[in-house]
């Protein structure tokens, strides 16, 4: 399993429109040009994920909870496609950042081995963040 941070271009553009159509990842499209607060980005994974609680814009909340994801089926992976990345919080670049370093530096890691550590009877899943 490699759980990553994937950034389209047009000699990845086929393998990663595969992950889309795969039927055992739960998979989002957030559009980067309509998103411009990092609360209305958590909001849409939450929404997304059926979180059972809301972030209320809340990071830590929402890193936990998508560290979490027990009540979506243990088979499924996730993959969550943002389109018009650049354009994802053009005016909070630093929120943009926390968020990315969120998903790269504790929910991959978490998704591909630390879940096994930390949680009983815990089983790896895979995670995508794919940007265009």
């Amino acid at each position: 399993m490699n759980n990553r941070w994937i950034e389209v271009n047009k000699s990845n553009l086929r393998e990663n429109l595969d992950l889309m159509v795969r039927d055992d990842l739960i998979k989002l499209v957030i559009d980067g040009r309509k998103t411009h607060t990092s609360i209305s980005f958590m909001e849409q994974i939450e929404k997304s994920l059926q979180f059972p609680i809301t972030c209320t814009g809340n990071v830590l909340i929402f890193e936990d909870l998508i560290r979490d994801l027990s009540w979506l089926p243990k088979e499924k992976g996730v993959c969550i496609w943002i389109t018009d990345y650049a354009e994802l919080l053009k005016e909070d670049i630093r929120s943009k950042e926390i968020l990315e370093e969120i998903f790269k530096g504790e929910v991959f890691p978490f998704w591909e081995t630390d879940v096994t550590k930390y949680v009983k009877g815990g089983k790896p899943r895979e995670f995508y963040v794919i940007v265009s």
